[in-house]
Order: C-alpha cells, then structure tokens, then sequence
C-alpha cells in the first residue's frame, strides 16, 4: 500500500507506476485478508473484525473498478481526480487494516 501511496506523487508517470504497484497489493489483500479469520480470544469482537474485513473487500473492489477508469482516463484533470479518488480509498484501506490489527492480540 505504501508503494501506492509513493506513486501517487510521481507526476506524470504516477499512473503507470500505480497500474504495476497495484496487482501485489490485491494478491496480499485476497491472501492474507480476505481469508483471516477472527481469533477466538476476540468474542463479541469478532463480529466487529468481520464488518472491517467486509468493507475492506468492498473498498479493494472499488478500488479496482478506479483503477481500470485511471487506465482509460485522459491526462490532465480527469486522470488527477482519479489519482485523487485512489488516494482517498487507500487511506481508507490503511484505516481499516489499523482497526483489524487493533483487534488482534499483540504477536
């Protein structure tokens, strides 16, 4: 997600960079999770760990959809309100997975 996120400040290549830093960061998401289930210990909380992990599913399918609209934008202000967009819905993401490891018991 940072390498996103660095992109973002990349000017006129930051488009193309994102479009390649982006397939790793969905691979990790579906892997890791996607696929995480709540621990025990958490109890009533595991019903907070699956809502996060839900709209985190929510927001790497949105995420997804932005980045194919990046790839058929125009430079200029259009492709800037989709950098845009993607920058908001990746500190959305880094938000969601600080709550999810809020929840987790320390290693």
């Amino acid at each position: 997600m940072a390498a996103l996120q660095h992109h973002l400040q990349e000017g006129d290549r930051a488009s193309d960079l994102i479009q390649e830093a982006f397939p790793p960061l969905h691979q990790f998401f579906q892997h890791h999770i996607a696929t995480a289930q709540a621990p025990e210990t958490l109890g009533t909380g595991s019903n907070r760990f699956q809502a996060i992990q839900t709209e985190v599913h929510k927001q790497m399918r949105l995420l997804a959809l932005d980045m194919m609209f990046l790839r058929t934008a125009h430079p200029g202000a259009k492709q800037a309100l989709r950098l845009q967009q993607i920058e908001q819905r990746l500190n959305l993401l880094q938000t969601y997975c600080g709550a999810i490891a809020d929840l987790l018991p320390p290693p």
